[in-house]
C-alpha cells in the first residue's frame, strides 16, 4: 500500500481493508525457521520463476529462499524474483491454496506457529 511502498495504483484506501483482514486472520501467528524469525522478501514482478537467495545474491544463510515457479511475469528489479511473488500468491489464494500453504510453498522449511498473548 501507499503508506509502505509507492506503487502507482496501491493506494491505502483501496488496500487497507485487505491487510487489516489479513492481520485479523493471522492474529497470534508467527513464522519461524528453525526457531528464528526469517527474512521473508516479497515482490510483485517476476520472469516466470523465483530465484533462490543463493543464486541471486550468494547468500547461504537463507535456505528457505528457494527457486519456484511463478507464472506472473513482469520487469526486472533488484530484490524482485527472490521470495514470495504477491501477484502469483494472490492468484493461488483465489484459486486453490490457503495462506499457510502459500507461505510454506514459497518458503520451504518455515513453520507457522500460534503464540499466546
Amino acid at each position: 500500500p501507499r503508506i509502505f511502498q509507492k506503487y502507482v495504483w496501491a493506494w491505502y484506501s483501496r488496500t487497507s481493508k485487505l491487510w487489516q483482514r489479513a492481520l485479523e486472520v493471522t492474529k497470534n501467528e508467527i513464522i519461524l525457521y528453525k526457531g528464528y524469525i526469517p527474512i521473508l522478501p516479497y515482490f510483485s514482478c517476476s520472469p516466470g520463476f523465483t530465484f533462490s537467495a543463493k543464486q541471486k545474491f550468494g547468500r547461504v544463510d537463507t535456505p528457505y529462499l528457494t527457486n519456484n515457479i511463478d507464472l506472473w511475469k513482469c520487469d526486472k528489479f533488484y530484490w524482485h524474483w527472490v521470495g514470495l511473488s504477491w501477484k502469483w500468491a494472490e492468484f493461488l489464494a483465489n484459486k486453490w491454496l490457503s495462506y499457510k500453504q502459500i507461505i510454506q510453498w514459497y518458503f520451504p522449511g518455515v513453520e507457522i506457529e500460534t503464540i499466546e498473548n
